[in-house]
This record gives structure tokens, sequence and C-alpha cells, in this order.
């Protein structure tokens, strides 16, 4: 089946430069285009486009293949330049003058924007969990304008989300490092190409220089800009200190259910965020950070422990962060992020336990 292929593409996906041919590949992963024999001067992506864009030295021969396979479109020859046009955005490698378009999936994706995962491919349905902008996530499988992806940041976490709002036209083989996060509740961001963006806590991002009172920075989609630097003594506390005031930034949050930024959160979402924003990580909803906990005493609770409530169903579906004294920080619907009390008869009755994850 192999050679059978081979033989066909051969026939109908090469084109002549002057005694020169291209040859075109498709494997059972990915479509395999071969300019080893080329002198390349550049090579570029147009990602509004979906193409890549190769310049070479040698003078080629003008000439247009079509090719809708897949994610490979066209392929368009102009003087020393060579459009590949995409179906669809993928991931890609480029070695040794050998570009490689992977089709199969999983596929490594970056969030365009903000936006809300769903429980299923729906626009009805509800709200799962939420991303940043330049959020990492895995996608499995697609269905029609969905895909349904895994979150490595909040431990593959699984939902549907639009496919417009994830771009997959990235160098598989290279990824930098992104290891600041934004901490305060809003922090503004001066973009080249979009102008002023608001940027939530927890958006990842990292510095490409500093001056006086700016650091240039670069998030994980690829969008450049500064933010303006506050001089402010900073008194680093003990690590449960730090959650207590953090978790007291988001206070006046309003709830929405998936939510885990300053846009909106839900009860668990703050808990993630929180501990994000401190360098712990912890599952996405209440259950599982119940199963994740240590479960201690009442009595031997800490500041930054958390408590559990069983609220709406069995077993834990609400969670708050103690801060002493019978109180803690919650998201609650029908007042957002706020202090509550555990002697209030509402929390009284449907207290569940505490859980430790501070060690």
């Amino acid at each position: 089946m192999r050679l059978l292929s081979l033989s066909i593409l051969f026939f109908f996906c090469t084109f002549p430069l002057f005694s020169a041919k291209i040859p075109v590949n498709f494997t059972r992963k990915y479509v395999e285009i071969d300019l080893s024999h080329l002198t390349i001067n550049n090579f570029s992506i147009n990602k509004k486009d979906s193409r890549f864009i190769i310049y070479v030295q040698n003078n080629l021969k003008k000439n247009y293949i079509p090719v809708n396979y897949k994610v490979l479109k066209t392929i368009l020859i102009k003087n020393n330049k060579i459009i590949i046009i995409l179906n669809n955005e993928r991931n890609y490698t480029f070695k040794k003058a050998h570009l490689k378009i992977y089709y199969t999936f999983p596929q490594y994706g970056i969030v365009k924007k903000r936006s809300y995962v769903k429980s299923k491919p729906d626009n009805k349905s509800f709200n799962s969990t939420e991303l940043l902008m330049g959020n990492e996530v895995i996608v499995k499988k697609a269905k029609g304008k969905w895909l349904y992806i895994a979150i490595p940041s909040q431990m593959n976490y699984e939902g549907w989300i639009k496919a417009k709002n994830i771009d997959m036209l990235f160098r598989k083989d290279k990824k930098k490092p992104y290891p600041f996060m934004i901490q305060s509740k809003f922090s503004v961001f001066i973009s080249q190409k979009h102008g002023k963006i608001k940027l939530p806590a927890g958006t990842e991002y990292r510095i490409i220089r500093k001056e006086k009172n700016k650091n240039y920075i670069e998030l994980k989609n690829g969008e450049k800009g500064y933010l303006t630097i506050k001089k402010t003594k900073y008194k680093k506390d003990d690590i449960r200190t730090e959650i207590i005031k953090t978790a007291k930034k988001f206070i006046g949050i309003r709830y929405v259910w998936g939510g885990i930024s300053s846009y909106g959160m839900d009860c668990s979402g703050l808990v993630y965020t929180v501990y994000k924003l401190n360098g712990i990580k912890v599952p996405r909803d209440a259950s599982d950070q119940y199963k994740f906990s240590k479960k201690i005493f009442l009595k031997d609770a800490k500041k930054g422990d958390l408590l559990f409530f069983q609220t709406y169903k069995s077993g834990a579906s609400h969670v708050g962060i103690y801060i002493g004294n019978g109180k803690f920080i919650e998201a609650s619907v029908s007042k957002g992020v706020t202090i509550s009390s555990l002697k209030t008869p509402y929390y009284k009755k449907r207290f569940l336990g505490v859980g430790r994850i501070i060690k």
C-alpha cells in the first residue's frame, strides 16, 4: 500500500524546477515535503492564512499543484518562493530542509484567546473549565468545528472547545519556557499587534528584556508587548500566609461556573488558581481536590488548608480555603468570592471535612 501510494504521489505531486523536482510524500501520520536539494534563504509562517512561505536561492519555474489531501491544500511556486497552503492548522517540524506536517492526533495546541471549555461539543452545554490566552492543550480529536482536548496545566482535565480558539500551527519539536505568571488580579499588557489587553492572574509569559519601568514579554501564543512595572516593597511570607494573601486578592470577583480567572470563578477554580499562583499544582474540580488532599481533623486545620462541603450532590461538591478562626474564603454562587464562616447553619450542616495539600 505504501509503495503504491508513493508511485501515485510522485506522478501527481512533483513539479519541475529547471532540472530538479520536489518530492511530496504522504505517510499515515504526516505529509513530508523534501526541500533538501534547494538552497533556502528564509522560512516563515503566515498563521492568518495557514500557509508556509519558503524563499530559495534557485529561480523556480512557475507552477501550481492542487493537492487537497487532509491538511495539505495546494502548493504554489512564484520565482524564488514556494507557498504551501494548508486546509487545517497542524503541528509541523522542519529539520534538514524536510518539512513534515502532521495530521493525526494527538496534536499540541495553544489557546488564542480566553475561552471556556464545554462538557459537550455544543454551545448550550455547561462550562467545564476555563482556559487563558496562551494555555497549552493536547488535541485528541476533532468533531466538526469542535476539538476534544486535554489540559496539562489542569492535570489533563478534558473537554470540548471551539476549533477557532486553538492554534495548532506550531513547531512540535521547539518549545520555549514561559516561567512567569501574572500575579495581580489584572495586568495591562500593551500588545504590539492589538494594543491594550487586560491579562488575568495566571497568564504565563517569558521576559524578552527589561527596562526601568517596563518588562518586554512574550505570551505563549506568540503575542509580544510590554507590561508596566510598579516598584513596590514586597515581603515574602511563609507559603500558608501567601496562599491567604493571594486568595484575598480575588474577593469581590463574580461567580462563574467553570471559571478560573479574574473574569469569574467557581469554588474549585478559585482554589486551583490560588494554589497555581503559589507554585502548587492541584486538580481542577472539588471532588478531585478532595481525593488529592490528605484528610485531617478540623481541630488540626491551618491557614491554607481546604474545607470541603457536600452541597448539590453527594461527596465533595464545594470547597473553600481556610483562613483560621472558623472562617474561609470561597467562591459563592450568590456572593462571588467572599469570606464565610463555618458557624453559618448552611455550611455547618453540609461540612464534609478538611483536606491538606501544603506539606
